[in-house]
């Protein structure tokens, strides 16, 4: 399903739902009114359901997250929707293939209920077990099942990525019109949240880079940078401390951009001489900015400034003495993202694309350890890619193979006759065994939404 189709289809499903709960709290139960809309909206979910396996929904801050598709919480009835999952405490809904009409009625009646009292029943997810709802799982974000433990992170770390936009987005906006750091606090708890999902595991911050799903690119640039450099510092054992220091400075990296005319920075053409020299100031305005407000620390100051002199061989101060680590991470992680966003002057690059890029024109700039180690950690097909193999199947890959980056650990969905798997097959494309021989070896990288694959499902 396209995500436009998902976006209307949530916007129908959305709208039947609240009109089911609020149903039922005006009428008792058994209610005529009460029957026939339920019965709306669960006919509407099972013919949903016929097409996919599982419909899931999060609520994360001010948007939907469904499949992997964003949903502004924008219309009243969505506004009302959100408002009607708060209430209840869920952040996040599966309807499963299987459902059926009395387990829809158990979840409206919860639907209805403020928190405080479903909490006194044991919570929401607890009620739904203690009746027998086999088909619809429900709960805050936090809650964790065994068989869905992998997916809430993803969710999680979906939540503080869209919340970690917004602080950019004020941060820069701040720095463009006041020409000063502020909501500092904020940026620092937003690395504290970041350091605490890889802490648990490395693995949803790479997955949630493949899957996103965003426009304005120097806001998730700077979020984009940060998770890439945090998963890599991970990597090389930094301390919690370290990492949060990393993680800060690269969500900063590039903060003196604020200071550059908008008709400079966005300039798709070469620049003149004076708009160079005008655009060369924005790693010393940074490292200013950065070094006269409080609490900031001392690493950041340096990547502002390193973080140029690591681009321009010619520039005054370039190799005068050797840049920071944190520089050099930052420096691989801002190559790889900008390789792989839309720009004004071309689309988005494919992964594998773009890590072939920086192999062939770019490695030389970086240290090869780094980079080496960069390349194993994400790879050339990271967690939540689809590719199409050599057979024609199509999978999604689950994990990348740091010691074969180019052949990673997939979920086939799709046969080579392009129909749907009733069992999907887990494949390492990195051993030679009967389903590798069936199903071949990746040969590129194709867009979930034209095959009918939602990634997010598989993960």
């Amino acid at each position: 399903m396209s995500a436009k189709s998902l976006r209307e289809e949530f916007a129908e499903v959305s709208a039947l739902l609240l009109s089911a709960a609020r149903t039922q709290a005006l009428y008792p139960p058994g209610h005529h009114r009460a029957q026939e809309a339920i019965r709306d909206c669960y006919v509407r979910l099972r013919t949903l359901l016929q097409d996919q396996r599982r419909f899931r929904i999060a609520l994360v801050d001010e948007e939907f997250i469904v499949g992997s598709v964003q949903v502004p919480v924008r219309s009243p009835a969505l506004q009302g929707f959100a408002e009607s999952l708060r209430r209840a405490g869920i952040g996040r809904v599966a309807f499963h293939e299987g459902l059926l009409q009395w387990e829809l009625e158990q979840f409206l009646r919860i639907l209805a209920t403020e928190s405080a009292a479903l909490e006194e029943e044991g919570g929401v997810q607890a009620i739904l077990d203690r009746e027998g709802v086999q088909h619809l799982k429900a709960g805050p974000l936090s809650v964790q099942e065994t068989s869905e433990a992998e997916g809430d992170s993803l969710v999680r770390a979906w939540e503080i990525y869209s919340s970690g936009i917004k602080t950019v987005k004020k941060i820069r906006h701040a720095a463009r019109a006041r020409g000063r750091l502020e909501h500092l606090d904020e940026a620092k708890d937003l690395a504290h949240r970041l350091v605490g999902v890889a802490a648990e595991e490395a693995h949803p911050l790479l997955t949630l880079h493949a899957l996103k799903v965003h426009d304005a690119y120097s806001f998730t640039h700077s979020v984009n940078v940060a998770l890439l450099t945090l998963v890599l510092a991970k990597a090389l054992e930094f301390d919690a401390r370290a990492l949060h220091e990393i993680t800060l400075a690269a969500l900063l990296h590039d903060i003196g951009k604020e200071r550059v005319p908008l008709e400079i920075l966005n300039k798709p053409g070469k620049l003149t001489a004076e708009e160079r020299e005008v655009m060369e100031r924005h790693g010393p305005d940074g490292t200013k900015m950065l070094a006269s407000a409080a609490g900031v620390g001392d690493l950041a100051p340096i990547v502002a400034y390193e973080h140029q002199l690591a681009y321009e061989a010619d520039h005054p101060d370039s190799g005068k003495w050797p840049l920071h680590v944190a520089s050099q991470m930052i420096c691989i992680a801002d190559v790889y993202d900008a390789l792989r966003s839309v720009r004004p002057y071309r689309g988005e690059l494919p992964p594998d694309v773009a890590m072939q890029i920086m192999h062939d024109e770019v490695a030389a700039k970086f240290d090869a350890d780094l980079f080496e180690g960069f390349a194993r950690l994400v790879g050339f097909y990271p967690p939540g890619t689809c590719i199409r193999l050599t057979s024609g199947a199509v999978g999604v890959v689950r994990r990348s193979n740091p010691h074969d980056p180019r052949r990673p650990r997939i979920l086939v969905v799709l046969g080579p006759d392009g129909a749907s798997l009733s069992e999907p097959d887990e494949l390492d494309l990195s051993r030679q065994n009967g389903s590798r021989e069936i199903f071949g070896d990746a040969q590129e990288v194709v867009d979930g939404e034209s095959v009918g694959i939602d990634p997010f499902d598989y993960l």
